[in-house]
Formats: C-alpha cells, sequence, structure tokens
C-alpha cells in the first residue's frame, strides 16, 4: 500500500510539474520574443536617428557607413525611392532572413529594417528552458522525496492495524493500536478493540464453563453410579434387580466417560481455528522476539525438550511472554533460558536467568502475566532468577 501511495503521489506531482513547465515554456518563449521584438524595434529607431543626423549633414548613406551600426547577427536594410542598401551584421547568414524577426522606422528620405534570425531567439530561449528543464528535475526530486514521506505517514497507522489484526488472528488481546485523527483509522480501531475484548470474554468464559461443567456433570453421575453400586452390593436383593442396577451402573460409568471426552475435545479446541503453528516454530520465533528486546550482551538461549511437533495457538504465549521479556528487562540478566516441552494437553514453559544487574524485576508486569496465565486456565510459579526459575503450565489449546 505505501509503494502504491507513494507512487500515486509521484505520478500526480510529475503530470503536475510538467503541465506546469509546458505552460511556463510557451509563456517564457512568448515573453523572450516580445523582449527581442522591442530590442529590434528600439535598435531600429536609433539607426533611423543616426541615418538622418547623417542626411542632415550631408553625407551619404551608404553600406560602409550602415556596415558600423548594424548589430551582430542581424541584418540592416535601407530603403529609398532610389535605392537599397542591404548589410549583414556579425554572425549574420543568407539563410538567417527566412523565418525571420524585424522591426522597421522611418527616416526623412526612406526605412530603416533591421531584420534579427529566429536562431538568435532559439538561442535565448534554450538557456532559459534548460535552467526550467534543471527546476523541474530538481522538484520532481523534491516531489518524489515528499511523496514517500507523506505515503509512509499516511499507510502507518494501516500497517500498525495490519499487525494488530494478525495478533488478533493469533490469539492475542494485547493490541498495540495507532492514534490517528482519521477517520477511518479510529473506526477500524474500534473494531479491533471490540474483536479483542470479545476474545478475552470468550477465553474466560470457556475456563469457567470447564470449571463448572467439571463440577456440575462428572459430579452428580459419579454420585449416582456409587449409589447404583452400593445398590447392587446389598443382600436379599433380587438377580434380576441385581443386573439392572448394575447395567444402570455401567451406563453411568460410560455416560462418564463420555462427558470426560467432550470436557477434554473443548479443552483441546483452538482458540483461533486456523492460526495454530507447531511449538518448535513458536519456541523459535519467542526467541528471536527476546533476542531483540533484551542488550546486546545478554545472551537468550531457548530449548525445546520435546513435544516440538505439538500444536498450539500462539498469541497467548507470544502475550504471557511478552509480559515476562518487560520483567527480564528489567532484571537485566547476562543469560537467558527459555525450554519449552509438549505434554499431551498441556505445555511446560520455563524461564531462568543468571547474573542480574537489578535486585528488582517488573511487579506489573508479572501480575499481567499472572493474569493470562488464570485465564488461560494454566499455572505459573516461581521466579525468573531463582534456581528452577519461573515455571508456566498452560493447555494445549
Amino acid at each position: 500500500m505505501r509503494r502504491r501511495l507513494a507512487a500515486a503521489f509521484v505520478l500526480l506531482a510529475l503530470v503536475l510539474l510538467v503541465t506546469v513547465g509546458v505552460v511556463r515554456a510557451f509563456s517564457v518563449r512568448d515573453m523572450i520574443h516580445d523582449e527581442e521584438s522591442a530590442e529590434l524595434g528600439r535598435q531600429a529607431r536609433l539607426i533611423a536617428t543616426r541615418v538622418d543626423e547623417r542626411l542632415a549633414d550631408g553625407e551619404p548613406v551608404d553600406a560602409a557607413y550602415l556596415d558600423d551600426l548594424v548589430p551582430a547577427d542581424t541584418q540592416l536594410v535601407y530603403e529609398t525611392d532610389d535605392a537599397s542598401v542591404v548589410v549583414n551584421g556579425t554572425g549574420f547568414g543568407a539563410a538567417d532572413g527566412e523565418d525571420a524577426m524585424s522591426a522597421r522606422a522611418a527616416t526623412s528620405q526612406g526605412t530603416v529594417t533591421v531584420i534579427q534570425s529566429e536562431a538568435v531567439l532559439g538561442d535565448i530561449l534554450g538557456r532559459n528552458l534548460g535552467s526550467l528543464v534543471v527546476l523541474m528535475v530538481v522538484m520532481c526530486l523534491i516531489a518524489t522525496v515528499v511523496g514517500i514521506i507523506a505515503a509512509d505517514m499516511l499507510t502507518r497507522p494501516f500497517r500498525k492495524l495490519a499487525d494488530a489484526a494478525g495478533a488478533l488472528s493469533r490469539g492475542r488481546y494485547d493490541l498495540e493500536l495507532p492514534h490517528s485523527s482519521m477517520p477511518e483509522v479510529t473506526a477500524i480501531n474500534d473494531a479491533l478493540v471490540r474483536s479483542a475484548s470479545q476474545l478475552q470474554h470468550s477465553i474466560r468464559r470457556d475456563r469457567e464453563f470447564l470449571q463448572h461443567a467439571s463440577h456440575v456433570l462428572r459430579t452428580p453421575i459419579a454420585g449416582v453410579r456409587l449409589e447404583l453400586e452400593e445398590l447392587a452390593g446389598r443382600p436379599g436383593l433380587r438377580e434380576d434387580v441385581r443386573e439392572a442396577v448394575l447395567h444402570s451402573a455401567s451406563e453411568m460409568e460410560k455416560l462418564n466417560g463420555v462427558v470426560d471426552q467432550l470436557l477434554a475435545d473443548s479443552r483441546n479446541r483452538p482458540l483461533v481455528a486456523g492460526s495454530e503453528i507447531d511449538l518448535q516454530s513458536l519456541a523459535t520465533a519467542i526467541g528471536h522476539r527476546w533476542r531483540e528486546g533484551v542488550p546486546e550482551d545478554t545472551s537468550v538461549r531457548v530449548y525445546v525438550d520435546g513435544g516440538a511437533e505439538e500444536v498450539l495457538t500462539p498469541g497467548p504465549v507470544e502475550q504471557l511472554l511478552d509480559h515476562l521479556l518487560a520483567d527480564v528487562q528489567a532484571l537485566d540478566p547476562r543469560e537467558v533460558s527459555l525450554r519449552f516441552s509438549g505434554q499431551g494437553n498441556y505445555v511446560r514453559i520455563r524461564v531462568c536467568g543468571a547474573d542480574a544487574s537489578s535486585a528488582g524485576g517488573d511487579a506489573g508486569a508479572l501480575a499481567r502475566a499472572l493474569s493470562v496465565t488464570e485465564a488461560m486456565g494454566g499455572r505459573i510459579n516461581g521466579d525468573v532468577m531463582a534456581e528452577r526459575g519461573i515455571e508456566i503450565l498452560l493447555p494445549r489449546r
């Protein structure tokens, strides 16, 4: 989007500059033509005055006299009723008079015509247009730079929105949203905030449902089964009744198995369908993120001790470990290790630090990490700088 917008800005600037340049070129040509015409008229009047003075002194106006008056690159024609004298100035060729610009002035006995070739006008116009072309090139370069900067400024909020949408699609709800006065950005911001809130509510609701369902379904079933087994063990009970009671107890056991399976399926259901990645890829991505977040002299080692092929939704784990990263940044250890292990329906993560430069971590970051862990139905204990580090156990969803 940024490249296309920058190209649109540059193309629009080029069109405007070319249009202005063409209009300016025609204006410059007309202006130079008018100025040269006025200059030729002034020269013609001046020569006519000199010719009248010559005639008043009784001297002849011949080619030798006019040769001293003719300007360079021009032709001077003095016409009377009896004769015509033509004198070429320096640089005026025989063919230069074909597309000539001329000016005429009257004398007491005839007329003086000064002819200037269009080549002179072309040379002047070329010099002026050269500077105009250089100016247009400079303006194009400036327009290109301004277009790129403007495109970057306009698309930056949308790039952040795209990153936030990607994070939401991975199961994260702590979105980094841009601040902008553009109504389109504000509308998308609001939509993403609502979606993130709904995702967070869905995660908490699923956890509460699983806890509640496990209690309200399995406890009564277990109680009924025990009562049936107790009833079947009573002495004096008819054999057909005993068999019916044992059959009922067996069916209750099957029902309990079905409930266990349904609850397990609910626990294993991905938070965001289609966003799952394997544990190895997740560990690699988080290790890269941590290496960028800690000082250069801090060593970050990442291990996957088992279950590398198991898949899970990456967002909540990324969000949780980002909070722990803030705590590690506050501690500033010289070495950090992250160990990931897939254990069936759970994922175990251990973070250990060594040689901390600071005695206190970020309590707020730890509180946020605990909140995410509890929302996922997991548990967290320990301390980053302890011997066994901080250990996190999360359901693999």
